[in-house]
């Protein structure tokens, strides 16, 4: 995964507007979209995943998702 163009990216990104959101395709066993967001005025990104997900794929994600939202950017 290239994240230096998602952080490039997230700038220009609103979580409030249609079309807003910056996607990156991911390859792998379970092909996906990851799709990121920022909350204008704050230092909140939103995260969405797309794809046909399977239950062993859909738990990893989610406790990836759990344990990143423990830290905060300073």
């Amino acid at each position: 995964m290239d994240w230096q163009a998602v952080e490039n990216a997230l700038p220009g990104t609103d979580v409030e507007k249609p079309g807003g959101w910056y996607d990156y395709p991911l390859s792998g066993r379970v092909p996906m979209t990851l799709l990121v967001a920022a909350d204008p005025g704050s230092s909140v990104v939103f995260v969405r995943l797309t794809g046909e997900l399977d239950d062993r794929t859909r738990t990893q994600i989610e406790a990836a998702l759990y344990i990143f939202s423990m830290y905060s950017m300073r």
